[in-house]
């Protein structure tokens, strides 16, 4: 993945580790590193729709709950996120 993201094709690094989150899903430390890659390199709406399936992938972690909520611009927007999050993570 490594040599894919320094010669420029940072599309084929992003399909290989989506491709590997959906063949691993319990490994969430690669779903947040394809998430963090893609929100970065990608406009609002795609970044977004990364996150939403990252979020049905894992609903129960909080990272991707927090990186949901700042991707949206409107505080209200925000709180819906936070919400919906609350209700998602197993009690304490």
């Amino acid at each position: 993945m490594t040599c894919c993201v320094l010669s420029g094709t940072l599309n084929t690094a992003n399909i290989l580790t989506v491709t590997f989150c959906v063949a691993h899903r319990h490994h969430n430390g690669w779903l947040l590193r394809s998430m963090k890659m893609s929100c970065s390199f990608q406009p609002g709406d795609q970044a977004k729709a990364v996150v939403a399936q990252a979020v049905r992938q894992l609903p129960q972690s909080v990272r991707i709950w927090m990186k949901a909520a700042a991707l949206e611009a409107e505080t209200k927007a925000k709180k819906k996120v936070f919400r919906k999050g609350s209700f998602s993570l197993p009690p304490d």
